[in-house]
């Protein structure tokens, strides 16, 4: 019988889990997890889907408040939501793009 740890927490944007092979401690065979940096292109890749996804979720966000900018919406409806959609068009400019991302409220 080999005893598996529980996988110790870790970030999955910075680092992954290595499975290591079991060893005999006090008798009892046990497995377990260590926790590594990602590689350069790892984090990379993880960078990239993780943008990805973002911006897809903002252009959906973009897309489905498309209808207040249309030229015989209230001004006022108008103006609020401009405000929002520009919020969502700056989110690549904040500081934890893409891994930590405030998004604005809606209107």
């Amino acid at each position: 019988y080999i005893k598996s740890l529980p996988a110790p927490g870790y970030n999955p944007h910075t680092h992954k889990l290595v499975g290591y092979p079991p060893v005999l401690v006090h008798g009892e065979w046990v497995t377990g997890y260590t926790v590594v940096p990602l590689t350069e292109e790892e984090l990379s890749q993880v960078l990239l889907k993780k943008s990805q996804e973002v911006r897809s979720t903002r252009n959906n966000k973009l897309k489905d408040s498309d209808w207040t900018q249309l030229k015989d919406t209230d001004p006022k409806i108008s103006a609020q939501w401009s405000k929002y959609r520009q919020q969502l068009r700056d989110i690549t400019t904040q500081p934890g793009f893409p891994l930590e991302v405030t998004w604005p409220n809606t209107p």
